[in-house]
């Protein structure tokens, strides 16, 4: 069987597309080809795991002058990705959302290769609100996404992610960390990109954390790297940098809170390692889905929710202290990440992408 698996834009895109080909790849029995945009890290990222990787420049719009934009590189886009499908030659074409998937998605639906869509947020974006009234199938990680999209088949999946999350004893994460085991750990991080708003208001909070009670994981992102790892080096706690860090999955086992966005992706991997969150929405997200997302988790009770605008430094820090402080609450909210697990997510979609795969060899034998 070969796959097109067609995203990007964001990391949040390509994570579920990498869980999807991580489980397909142990049968040894596909092949695999990633299409994304032509962001560099898009492509270290795919390519560190053993897939093959072609990019398609594109973008999204706002504006008039941005429609021109997008239609030009639309139409650019698509041609390229009708070239990479008949080199290729796939059995199905999966787009996992963002830009990136519209061309060869819909070079897909017009050389009548069998497609599926996955979406990761409970507001669809724009590309897959637009796909979903083309492709076979619509797969999605939350009941309430069903309303805001129209297609001929959608079922809800649950997000894919990656085989190592919530698998990793605590103790032993730290340690590869190389951090002290009896400390609580806070995980800070933006998104693949870093958020600059998080790393100004945690640049100013770390100095009221005490250096004997927490030490932090902290991923900056490209631009403020420099700035906050000369500042960590300057302070008593004990953190880690990096600009990004790879095995996530380690970050995620090692921590007690995280701070951080709240990106589809981002929430399906702490909903799988059950970690209590302070979620702080980006402000500026398609038709304000990451707020949606962050409130769905506030309500469960498993995070906090801060607005962007809204944030204070003594509330937060006030916050962190709390929950640090206070064992019985975290474990409530550890808990309570129960009623959000959907099983088996990875091999929902697996499963749809068979029956899309076997409805086309039997359409094939019918032919002949």
């Amino acid at each position: 069987m070969r796959i097109i698996i067609t995203g990007g834009g964001t990391l949040g895109h390509i994570y579920p597309g990498l869980a999807i080909a991580d489980k397909l790849k142990e049968k040894k029995a596909s092949e695999i080809l990633f299409i994304g945009t032509t962001a560099k890290i898009e492509k270290e990222v795919i390519q560190k795991q053993g897939f093959d990787f072609k990019g398609i420049d594109v973008q999204g719009w706002t504006g008039k002058k941005g429609i021109l934009k997008f239609i030009t590189k639309l139409i650019v886009g698509f041609f390229l990705g009708t070239k990479y499908i008949s080199e290729f030659k796939p059995d199905v074409v999966i787009g996992m959302g963002g830009f990136a998937s519209i061309p060869t998605v819909l070079a897909a639906v017009l050389l009548r290769i069998p497609t599926l869509i996955h979406e990761q947020n409970i507001i669809p974006g724009k590309a897959n609100r637009l796909l979903a009234k083309l492709v076979d199938n619509v797969a999605v990680s939350f009941q309430d996404s069903i309303s805001h999209l129209s297609a001929k088949k959608i079922e809800v999946t649950g997000n894919p992610i990656r085989g190592q999350m919530g698998n990793i004893p605590k103790q032993e994460a730290k340690t590869l960390l190389e951090l002290e085991t009896d400390k609580f750990t806070l995980l800070i991080f933006g998104g693949s990109k870093g958020a600059h708003k998080i790393n100004e208001v945690m640049s100013q909070t770390i100095r009221l954390l005490p250096p004997d009670e927490i030490q932090i994981i902290w991923a900056t992102g490209e631009a403020d790297y420099a700035e906050i790892k000369e500042l960590t080096q300057n302070l008593p706690i004990r953190t880690v940098v990096d600009k990004f860090f790879f095995e996530m999955a380690l970050c995620y086992a090692a921590s007690d809170l995280v701070i951080c966005r709240a990106g589809a992706t981002t929430l399906a991997e702490i909903i799988a390692c059950s970690l209590p969150a302070i979620l702080i929405p980006y402000p500026y997200a398609t038709d304000n889905h990451q707020e949606y997302n962050a409130k769905l988790l506030a309500e469960k009770g498993v995070a906090m929710m801060f607005k962007e605008s809204e944030i204070a430094l003594e509330k937060l820090t006030r916050s962190i202290l709390e929950l640090a402080q206070n064992r019985n609450k975290l474990n409530m909210m550890a808990r309570n990440y129960q009623t959000l697990i959907t099983k088996d997510a990875t091999q929902n979609v697996i499963n749809l992408i068979y029956s899309l795969y076997t409805y086309k060899k039997g359409k094939e034998k019918q032919r002949n």
